[in-house]
């Protein structure tokens, strides 16, 4: 199963268009963030599937560079 898969599903069956849009909004500040969509299945598959990678990236950096503070203040 491709990542996110299941969650998308369940966005897609139990939210509205704009709801999903008012989620996309928060967002905006990423550069990865569409709002704009033809269609509810656009907006899940597309919109929101690429706003939740970016973000995840963004946390794996994050997670990263604590790693290798934790690593070389332990070792000091």
């Amino acid at each position: 199963m491709a990542e996110f898969d299941e969650l998308l599903a369940l966005i897609k069956e139990h939210c509205t268009a704009e709801r999903i849009k008012r989620v996309l909004r928060i967002a905006t500040g990423n550069k990865d963030v569409k709002v704009s969509a033809s269609s509810k299945e656009e907006l899940v598959e597309t919109n929101l599937r690429d706003a939740f990678r970016s973000h995840s990236n963004v946390f794996a950096t994050c997670s990263e560079r604590r790693k290798k503070m934790v690593l070389s203040t332990s070792t000091t």
